[in-house]
């Protein structure tokens, strides 16, 4: 009973048009109880244009609304994916850095004002 379905990529249709996210996918079924899907998401901050995608040679075997869950075919398994859920922008890494490079510094300063102490 076990079937792989070949590669699918799903678009999924931003709610101002464009597409705000690829899913592409495929599963395997062992046995009466396990499914598994394996594959990837690709998202993006502002919607891109189906034709754009497509000239890339991303084409699509279906399309799904970005603002729900998605169920997988012939399975049981739904997913819901939540947009924004990416690598922080550059401003917050470099924040974050110049927080823990001012620590640091005032880790350092608390030493060398208790070793002069001493």
């Amino acid at each position: 009973m076990g079937s792989d379905t070949t590669p699918q990529t799903i678009f999924f249709d931003a709610p101002g048009g464009g597409v705000s996210a690829v899913l592409n996918f495929t599963y395997s079924r062992e046995g009466l109880d396990l499914t598994n899907v394996s594959g990837y998401v690709i998202a993006s901050e502002t919607p891109v244009s189906a034709a754009q995608l497509e000239s890339d040679r991303i084409v699509p075997s279906g399309s799904a609304s970005a603002s729900g869950p998605f169920a997988f075919p012939n399975t049981d398994i739904t997913a819901t994916f939540q947009p924004g859920a990416s690598v922080p922008e550059s401003s917050t890494w470099a924040m974050m850095l110049i927080g823990f490079a001012g620590l640091g510094y005032a880790s350092l300063s608390q030493l060398r004002k208790a070793a002069s102490t001493t």
